[in-house]
């Protein structure tokens, strides 16, 4: 009959690494027994051959082989490094990363545009060395928890009026902020002096106020000797700055029904700071930041004093004429606008 042929039938023989790997075993063709031998270490990648034998009634031996390859089919396993992946909205963001449990370099795809509110996925991928790849991704959410920021449309009261609104044969402007009163003059209509403004009253000068007046800038009184420099307030006078004087013949007369109201913590405090003289006549108020009565060089009142105020500018002084009709008048909204362009 000859040598018997062995027959080995083709099952997995390509484990992966770790896995189980069964021997699908041989037949001999003139059914001999057929015997095994050889191992296949699964843990270990590499080939292994397993020799099937079988041998006849008359002692001839067959034999056939079989070569099992254990391979590597794990991919890397990526781990995503915690982070911060909620961000707000033009803030930046920082890719915390991810590493392979397997060491292998791990790369990044796709970007974050933190101007934009929205999700996006960051994958990182690792490839190893048996060309296995392991993936794993990141979500990170732009998020806009900033509210738009509402400006009111203010409506400037006519009646309010600014130094350069004045300027006419009594009021003269250089140009540069700077504006000189050089006649005698009388305040009717409510003033605002900016911040950025200093309004010069010479000697002999007197100012009469019959208005309000809002100091944000510099008032600055000069006189001379037999020569005196006066300002006479009747209305409400905000000093939110300072008025001085070149502290030899200058006087601010706080007048009967005339209210000072003083919001300079350091008005009064040194000499390039005080007026020469400060004189709140009987009927007059005075509201003061400062603890103690000291605009001057010289300081008089026989009105009301009120120190420690924390009421800020008074309402009535605010240019918001849009925002007081009279009574049985008809008021129109000036609206308001969203900075981010919003609807309001």
């Amino acid at each position: 009959g000859g040598v018997p042929a062995v027959v080995i039938p083709h099952s997995g023989d390509t484990p992966g690494q770790g896995a189980t790997w069964t021997d699908a075993g041989a037949t001999a063709d003139g059914g001999e027994t057929v015997t095994t031998s050889g191992s296949v270490d699964t843990s270990t990648i590499g080939t292994y051959t397993i020799t099937y034998t079988a041998t006849d009634a008359a002692g001839n031996v067959g034999t056939a082989t079989r070569t099992v390859t254990v391979v590597d089919t794990t991919a890397p396993v990526i781990t995503v490094t915690s982070g911060t992946d909620t961000v707000e909205q033009g803030a930046t963001w920082t890719d915390a990363g991810a590493t392979a449990d397997t060491g292998e370099t791990v790369t990044a795809s796709g970007t974050v545009d933190t101007s934009t509110a929205g999700s996006y996925t960051i994958t990182y991928t690792a490839t190893d060395a048996a060309g296995n790849t392991g993936t794993a991704t990141r979500t990170v959410t732009v998020v806009d928890t900033t509210a738009p920021v509402i400006t009111v449309v203010i409506r400037e009261n006519t009646n309010t009026k600014r130094l350069g609104d004045l300027v006419d044969g009594s009021l003269t402007d250089d140009g540069n902020g700077n504006y000189t009163l050089i006649s005698n003059y009388t305040l009717n209509e409510n003033l605002i002096i900016e911040s950025n403004e200093t309004l010069f009253i010479n000697t002999d000068i007197q100012f009469d106020i019959s208005a309000n007046v809002h100091n944000k800038g510099i008032i600055f009184l000069t006189g001379i000797t037999n020569h005196q420099t006066t300002i006479n307030n009747y209305g409400i006078f905000v000093n939110e700055n300072l008025i001085k004087s070149s502290n030899q013949y200058e006087y601010f007369n706080n007048k009967s029904g005339g209210s000072f109201y003083n919001l300079n913590p350091n008005q009064g405090d040194a000499i390039t700071q005080e007026l020469y003289n400060f004189s709140g006549q009987s009927g007059s108020v005075i509201f003061d930041v400062k603890p103690t009565f000291n605009f001057g060089r010289y300081n008089y009142n026989y009105g009301t004093y009120t120190g420690n105020y924390v009421g800020g500018v008074p309402a009535v002084v605010i240019p918001h004429s849009g925002d007081t009709p009279g009574q049985g008048a008809t008021w129109t909204d000036a609206g308001a606008t969203a900075d981010t362009g919003e609807t309001v």
